[in-house]
């Protein structure tokens, strides 16, 4: 007769471990529980990296000439070539969930000069107009959220901050009510506002229905950006 806990006698963990969890350990006869913020981050588990395909963002937008868009064995890769000038976004999307939408992906930039922007993206199709977060900037590094009227048609910075050492990050767009809102992360787990009360009309005819990622480059230097996480 078997005897013990068995996976088909607990339920699933609903979601990620956070520092508010206790683990259990058993030694000898002896069963203790540890809070997860005491135990080394070796043993911690974090963010659990879902790689997108690009089947997941299936519509591409703006790929014609020395840019190109492919899978890779942990996500996928947008490269624009040093013969890219001036506002050209190159962009792969999908349909937003409907009602209040939360969306997120996780990227590693490939790019240290200024003129280099890329990251998540808002759009409406109907329009082709364009709201994101970037990393770059034009003489330092930084982060972005920019309006754009099309991908080569620059409308608005509507907020910009100093946010050095980024080279992997997570960007992520929450729709509150009828305003958006807008958060970075190190980790895909704590999360950093940078900007809130954007009214889905400042810069939408009606509303963004594709997110995505996206890159442009003004550089004169090749760049690249890796999206290796996304949860919607």
């Amino acid at each position: 007769m078997a005897t013990g806990i068995g996976t088909a006698d607990v339920a699933a963990l609903p979601s990620e471990i956070t520092d508010d969890d206790l683990l259990l350990v058993a030694r000898g006869n002896v069963i203790y529980s540890v809070p997860t913020r005491h135990i080394p981050s070796r043993f911690t588990a974090r963010k659990q990296l879902v790689a997108p395909l690009l089947s997941d963002f299936a519509t591409q937008v703006n790929f014609a000439g020395y840019a190109d868009v492919t899978q890779v064995d942990d996500g996928i890769r947008v490269f624009v070539d040093r013969r890219s000038s001036g506002n050209n976004l190159r962009g792969c999307f999908r349909p937003l969930p409907t009602g209040s939408w939360d969306v997120a992906l996780g990227f590693v930039k490939g790019f240290r000069h200024g003129n280099c922007f890329g990251g998540i993206a808002l759009r409406e199709s109907a329009t082709s107009k364009l709201l994101f977060q970037s990393y770059g900037a034009n003489t330092v590094p930084g982060w972005f959220l920019q309006s754009y009227t099309n991908p080569t048609t620059f409308s608005s910075t509507v907020s910009s901050r100093e946010e050095r050492g980024l080279s992997v990050a997570w960007f992520r767009f929450l729709l509150n009510g009828s305003t958006i809102e807008s958060y970075i992360s190190a980790d895909g787990v704590s999360w950093k506002q940078m900007h809130t009360g954007h009214a889905l009309t400042t810069s939408f005819t009606s509303a963004p229905d594709q997110w995505g990622f996206y890159l442009n480059n003004q550089s004169g230097l090749p760049c690249w950006l890796d999206v290796i996480d996304w949860d919607e």
